[in-house]
């Protein structure tokens, strides 16, 4: 079993398509490029990874028990939303070291809401989000937070073109400038990452505390057990007691330990 950290810092993705960035479904390119220009910062490419980053540390969660310096790495995923999970994937495995999904904000398009609705997400169903899926199968897990955006919801009984035509329809320019820089969506959504970052900070606390406990009793039976045997070794030396000759009602010669 891996030994378990509480994040020190956390992937801020965004998805979509690149060549379409003021369509409902680049919503959460618009949102984490409007995030990083917030913090003064441009995402530029990084290495041979297919997403634009840039990073920075903030003081969160202030006047709380919990507040703390957190390193904030943002990225936009430069493939098409269907392909975006390979390049979350080698981001999170470029800045931790391994693709941990603990560490992951992703922020995307949803037509489960109203326009301008943001629901936080753990896990859970991507709800037929074919750039959701596509993170979840490159990690190989879908246990990471989710931002939705809400960019209206769909009619139930429209057909899959229907369907892609209207996430691929442009955003009003009210949606733009509320989901832009600096746009009250955009407070709406930090508001939203330092409420994840806190519920997942005790969330992996307590998981790390549980995990030593249980790392502890294991070492307390051992070091019980290693006891008791040298125990035992010296009372049959002290009894004259050979092993080898020892058995059992069968006859048997009795395990050693």
């Amino acid at each position: 079993m891996s030994a378990l950290k509480v994040p020190t810092s956390y992937l801020i993705a965004g998805i979509g398509n690149k060549t379409m960035p003021y369509t409902r479904h680049s919503a959460g390119l618009l949102m984490v490029e409007a995030l990083a220009k917030s913090f003064d910062l441009n995402l530029k490419p990084v290495g041979r990874l297919n997403c634009l980053c840039a990073q920075t540390t903030v003081r969160i969660l202030r006047g709380t028990p919990e507040e703390q310096d957190m390193k904030f790495i943002f990225a936009n995923s430069q493939a098409f939303m269907n392909l975006s999970g390979p390049p979350i994937a080698e981001a999170l495995r470029y800045y931790f070291g391994k693709g941990d999904a603990h560490s992951l904000i992703l922020i995307h398009d949803s037509i489960e809401y109203p326009s301008m609705a943001i629901k936080p997400k753990q896990s859970g169903s991507a709800k037929g989000h074919n750039g959701v899926e596509s993170v979840k199968k490159a990690l190989g897990s879908g246990d990471f937070w989710r931002i939705r955006l809400g960019v209206g919801e769909y009619d139930r009984n429209m057909k899959k073109r229907e369907m892609a035509d209207f996430v691929l329809a442009d955003l009003t320019g009210a949606e733009r400038r509320y989901w832009g820089q600096p746009g009250r969506g955009l407070d709406k959504v930090w508001e939203a990452v330092e409420g994840i970052v806190e519920k997942n900070q005790k969330v992996m606390q307590k998981a790390v505390q549980e995990q030593k406990h249980q790392q502890d009793q294991a070492k307390r039976v051992v070091t019980q057990q290693k006891a008791y045997d040298e125990f035992m070794a010296r009372e049959r030396q002290e009894a004259g007691i050979d092993d080898d000759n020892v058995r059992n009602d069968h006859g048997l010669p009795l395990p050693k330990h």
